[in-house]
């Protein structure tokens, strides 16, 4: 695999790109009251660290991936729950991902932002 120019697939920019201030709920547990605290943290910007992305993509080999490819502009947060339910759950903890499109298949694969950039402040 070797990664070429990134591309964003839509016509607006993802809505998460553009945010200036990122929540993220924390629970803690005080003698089994849960309480929710909003932690804000500094955003980061995916222009800011798009050739990074490539390079260190470019550095790990084809990552099992035979066909061409293109990164996607843009950071995805995959949810994490620890139950199933019919309900939707906003916040709580997630992994911030990166996504490449196989060019041949279509294929979407998702990495880690931590598994390829280790050292990024998130």
């Amino acid at each position: 695999m070797r990664l070429s120019e990134s591309r964003h697939l839509g016509s607006n920019p993802s809505p998460a790109a553009s945010l200036s201030l990122v929540r993220i709920p924390k629970r803690i547990d005080f003698n089994n009251k849960r309480f929710i605290i909003n932690i804000i943290m500094e955003p980061v910007k995916f222009e800011e660290y798009k050739q990074k992305i490539i390079t260190a993509l470019n550095s790990k080999g084809n990552l099992g991936i035979t066909e061409p490819t293109t990164l996607i502009d843009g950071f995805v947060n995959q949810p994490i729950q620890n139950e199933l339910s019919g309900a939707f759950i906003v916040g709580g903890p997630a992994i911030p991902m990166i996504m490449i499109l196989g060019k041949n298949s279509g294929r979407i694969y998702y990495f880690a932002l931590k598994a390829i950039l280790p050292d990024i402040k998130l």
